[in-house]
C-alpha cells in the first residue's frame, strides 16, 4: 500500500524518512525504540532496546528493504509484534488508508493491539484524491473522477473515526508534513504522560 509515488518519493520512502527521525527523537530521549516492517510477512523486527547503536541497526535495516506490491498482513503483524513485545509501548504504523476492505482489517487487528499498546496509526493524505474531492467537474468523467475520490475520502473518514473510538491515535497528514507530524504526536503523548 506505500509504493505509489508522491512527487518524486514513494509513500514508503516518505515513511522511512519519518520512521528514521522519530527513532532519533526517541533515542536522544532516552526512550527504547524498536522497528517492525512486514508486508504479507514480517520482514524485519528489532525489539526495543535504548541507545544510539540501536537507532544504527535501525538505519541499516531500512536502508535494505524495498516495498513490493502485496497486500499487508496486519493479523500476522500485529500478534509478531505482541508476541515480542510484551511492555506496554508506544507503537507507531505508519500506513495508507485505500479501500474499506483494507481498512477493515487494519481496524480488525490494531483495535486488539491497542487493547495492551498506545497505537498511533500515521497515514497520509492523497492531495490528488483531496484537490479531485473538492474539485468543480467540467465533464461527466470528471464527476465520475470526483464521485470516487469523494467516497475514498469517506471510508478513509470513516475508518479513522472507528480507530479513534478504540483508543488508536491517527496522524492523517499530506506527505510533506509527515515527519513533523509523527514526531510532534510522539512528543505531544510523551508530555501528557501516555508513554
Amino acid at each position: 500500500m506505500m509504493t505509489s509515488h508522491v512527487d518524486r518519493l514513494s509513500k514508503f520512502d516518505l515513511a522511512v524518512n519519518a520512521a528514521l527521525l522519530l527513532g532519533y527523537v526517541g533515542v536522544t530521549r532516552d526512550d527504547r525504540v524498536g522497528l517492525a516492517v512486514f508486508d504479507s510477512r514480517m520482514r524485519v523486527f528489532l525489539p526495543p532496546k535504548k541507545g544510539k547503536g540501536q537507532l544504527h541497526r535501525i538505519t541499516s535495516c531500512l536502508y535494505s528493504i524495498q516495498p513490493e506490491v502485496v497486500e499487508p498482513d496486519f493479523r500476522g503483524a500485529c500478534h509478531y509484534i505482541m508476541e515480542n513485545n510484551r511492555k506496554r509501548s508506544l507503537v507507531c504504523i505508519f500506513t495508507d488508508l485505500i479501500d474499506a476492505e483494507a481498512s477493515r482489517q487494519l481496524i480488525s487487528y490494531v483495535s486488539v493491539m491497542a487493547r495492551k499498546h498506545l497505537v498511533v496509526c500515521i497515514t497520509l493524505i492523497d492531495s490528488e484524491v483531496l484537490h479531485t474531492a473538492r474539485s468543480l467537474p467540467d465533464s461527466s468523467e470528471e464527476m465520475y473522477e470526483k464521485a470516487v475520490a469523494e467516497e475514498i475520502l469517506r471510508d478513509r473518514e470513516k475508518a479513522m473515526a472507528v480507530l479513534r473510538n478504540m483508543g488508536v491515535v491517527v496522524v492523517n497528514v499530506p506527505p510533506e508534513e509527515l515527519s513533523v507530524a509523527a514526531i510532534n504526536q510522539y512528543l505531544e503523548l510523551k508530555a501528557r504522560g501516555r508513554i
